[in-house]
């Protein structure tokens, strides 16, 4: 939809039917203003996590996206028994593609949902209070996520839930996010609140390392935007170099490295399937160090200067900094991990 030019369209859409509104799972833009009182976030890449959500409505417009790509296995189907969907796409082969559809519409994005929303225009009498509820209802979420981001505000190493928010709320107007940090890339969606198309940049599919490289490209293409590249240190590894083209060019982007020094999100995906490593606790090849990743002396030796967060505040601070960057700047955040994760956990009976 954001890349269609068919956000005000969706908007329209969903403002005659008071209609909730969710980013596919692991959206790779903006395609519906995640400050609007109808957004509610996005769909966990879960097929139960989709279905739960879905179940709770009797029809679904699915507009212009690949619906659904789960990114761990959970038994079942995405979509519920008995839920009416309305599939608008400019790919025919989109239409029906994984689930029954009840109507398909193929066509131009911003076209088709303009005639939608005048279609609608004025046939749903309860829009108005739909939308009102709605937002009083996701406001009310959104001031619980802040405020418990905010009560995790504290030296480094970061909880994960103030590092993203300290990242989000650091970000100058404008901004442009690039994010490559899976466990923390989820948190971090969750506290931004943009409206701009182009504002967030990701990748639906898998593959690690090109989060520095599509910053850079974003800083160049589109130079009177700031870019924040949010990066998993297991990401930025694998991508690394770039920071030497960055330095070459005088890119001026802010890299923040969430460091904590594993692939948490393989760990996660371990212990969700509840097998051996899960078990015992070991994981193999899914730390990295020792030695650890001396962040700081790898940026300065690839040209680019850095500095290290140590608090939440700082990061906030440092990301606020790069509205003025005249050259790149890698900022470390030291973030908790797995084994701090799991013992949250234990403490909460999950």
């Amino acid at each position: 939809v954001g890349r269609a030019g068919a956000v005000a369209e969706l908007v329209a859409v969903a403002e005659r039917l008071g209609a909730a509104v969710h980013h596919q799972p692991m959206n790779d833009g903006i395609d519906f203003p995640t400050g609007h009182p109808l957004y509610a976030g996005m769909l966990a890449p879960r097929n139960a996590a989709v279905r739960e959500v879905l179940g709770r409505h009797d029809a679904a417009i699915i507009a212009g996206c690949h619906a659904f790509m789960p990114h761990h296995y959970t038994p079942g189907p995405a979509v519920p028994d008995g839920l009416a969907i309305v599939q608008v796409d400019e790919d025919p082969a989109e239409i029906g593609r994984n689930f029954a559809v009840r109507h398909g519409l193929t066509g131009d994005l911003a076209g088709t949902l303009r005639a939608l929303a005048e279609h609608l225009d004025g046939r749903v009498p309860a829009a108005r209070e739909r939308t009102e509820r709605l937002g009083a209802a996701h406001a009310r979420a959104r001031e619980a996520a802040d405020a418990a981001a905010r009560a995790a505000y504290g030296p480094a190493p970061l909880d994960p839930r103030a590092a993203a928010h300290a990242v989000a709320a650091g970000l100058p107007d404008g901004a442009v996010v690039v994010e490559e940090a899976i466990t923390a890339g989820l948190l971090l969606r969750a506290a931004l609140r943009q409206d701009l198309p182009g504002s967030y940049v990701h990748t639906v599919g898998g593959g690690l390392g090109w989060g520095i490289g599509a910053a850079i490209g974003t800083r160049m293409a589109d130079p009177d935007r700031p870019v924040v590249a949010v990066l998993g240190d297991g990401c930025a590894v694998f991508g690394v170099q770039g920071l030497w083209s960055a330095a070459r060019y005088a890119v001026p982007v802010a890299f923040v490295v969430m460091n904590n020094g594993e692939y948490r999100t393989l760990k996660d995906t371990l212990d969700e399937g509840g097998g051996p490593s899960a078990r015992h606790g070991r994981y193999v090849g899914m730390d990295l160090g020792p030695p650890s990743i001396d962040w700081r002396s790898a940026a300065g030796a690839f040209g680019v200067d850095a500095v290290r967060a140590g608090s939440a505040d700082e990061l906030r601070d440092a990301v606020a900094g790069v509205k003025d960057l005249a050259a790149p700047l890698l900022i470390e955040a030291p973030i908790t991990g797995h084994a701090a994760g799991r013992r949250a956990d234990r403490g909460t009976g999950r």
